[in-house]
């Protein structure tokens, strides 16, 4: 693993690396780990596990692991399995608890690094899956009697939600479960539909 020092603590076994005159903040622990155990070593050694927010850092930590090291270490970016969230992100537009609200299917939702868009099934239920796919989607329009519209052209989610924003309003965010009951009925001849939900894949920072 690789931790940042910004403080004025010591690792007892980390390597202090330097990039010409200048000391690295990085310092490679030569101790092996799980990304927890990492993570809690040098937030009590140093100040977290590294992160790297430029090709400067990339560069500095390149020199530690390719001098002192032959094998994977671990840095402070994890998967972040429980940022889903709305495309639709007026705050005015939901209720207490309300964006909150979800019916996943265990059968098909996976909380792994690549299934990070959100999309409801023949039965109504949610699941996840590669933002990739080609599916069918909801759009929601509002100020519109009809406000949810089944759209038959098949897209991935990022063309999905683009189209929603040009000709509708979004991409359909599901508050409670009449509104899901509605996006329901529209769907229900597809195995698959895409749904307004999404997540990071990949942050730095507190867990």
């Amino acid at each position: 693993m690789v931790g940042n020092e910004r403080g004025n603590k010591r690792g007892m076994k980390a390597r202090e690396t330097f990039s010409g005159k200048e000391k690295s903040p990085y310092h490679l622990v030569e101790e092996a780990k799980n990304w927890t155990e990492a993570q809690s070593y040098c937030r009590e050694k140093y100040t977290d596990l590294a992160t790297i927010d430029n090709e400067e850092d990339m560069a500095k930590l390149n020199v530690i692991t390719s001098r002192n090291y032959d094998s994977q270490v671990w840095i402070g970016l994890y998967d972040d399995i429980n940022s889903w969230k709305w495309s639709l992100e007026s705050k005015g537009y939901y209720g207490e608890g309300q964006a909150e609200f979800r019916i996943w299917d265990s059968a098909i939702f996976h909380n792994v690094y690549y299934a990070t868009c959100g999309l409801m099934n023949q039965a109504g239920k949610w699941g996840d899956g590669s933002c990739d796919a080609i599916l069918r989607f909801i759009c929601y329009m509002a100020q519109d009697a009809s406000r949810f519209i089944y759209v038959e052209e098949a897209k991935n989610w990022t063309e999905a939600q683009s189209y929603c924003r040009e000709h509708y309003t979004d991409l359909v965010s599901v508050r409670n479960q009449t509104e899901n009951d509605e996006v329901h009925r529209l769907a229900i001849d597809d195995h698959y539909v895409w749904i307004g939900l999404f997540r990071d894949s990949w942050k730095c920072g507190e867990l």
